[in-house]
């Protein structure tokens, strides 16, 4: 009766385990759907999202393109947009750490309700010296005019700056107009870059 009892459960707990890992499995494809259709929307609405950064279009017109081409809400979309912003905590407090002994400025590629969500969501007014963005100087990296428009207002000289970007052609064109410069892909990657360049 034991073995029985011990088959029947084996029996039931082997069903009940293809079950979860046929429904976990559909949930994952699902997910990558869900993750490549985003994607898609991402890549196709680049180019409109790169002039809604500099408000060649607004952000509203933006939503508004994907909602009527992609069959989702432009409220819904704006969510998930905002949403998927996540600030690198490590990176925030090496800025912390710089900001003691230097001044530490933002230039962001954004739209302005986003931008704005993000700043405050995250509680990052406070933690830079300098916050200049696309949608206020109508002007988005990696063009070279938004970096000169950025050390004439700050007041300092290329050879006096350090631009820190993950994004290689941001980096490159900072470069080219004699900024100093590092493309980083981790936090731990940047303080070692950094700490060639600086002491801090």
């Amino acid at each position: 009766m034991a073995d029985i009892a011990y088959g029947k459960g084996c029996n039931f707990r082997l069903r009940w385990r293809c079950r979860y890992i046929a429904l976990s499995s559909c949930f994952q494809e699902s997910v990558k759907a869900y993750r490549r259709r985003l994607e898609k929307i991402e890549a196709d609405t680049r180019k409109l999202r790169e002039r809604a950064c500099v408000n060649d279009v607004s952000e509203e017109e933006f939503w508004e393109h994907i909602e009527r081409n992609y069959g989702m809400s432009k409220k819904k979309a704006a969510r998930i947009a905002y949403s998927l912003c996540s600030v690198k905590k490590p990176v925030l407090k090496l800025v912390r750490r710089l900001r003691k002994r230097y001044k530490v400025a933002v230039l962001s590629n954004h739209m302005e309700n986003w931008f704005n969500h993000l700043i405050a969501r995250h509680r990052l007014a406070n933690e830079f010296d300098f916050i200049f963005t696309s949608f206020g100087e109508r002007l988005a990296k990696p063009d070279k005019r938004i970096f000169r428009r950025v050390l004439k207002k700050t007041g300092m000289k290329p050879s006096e700056c350090i631009f820190i970007d993950d994004q290689k052609h941001y980096v490159k064109a900072a470069s080219e107009l004699g900024i100093n410069t590092v493309h980083f892909k981790t936090a731990k990657d940047l303080e070692q870059k950094l700490g060639k360049l600086i002491e801090f």
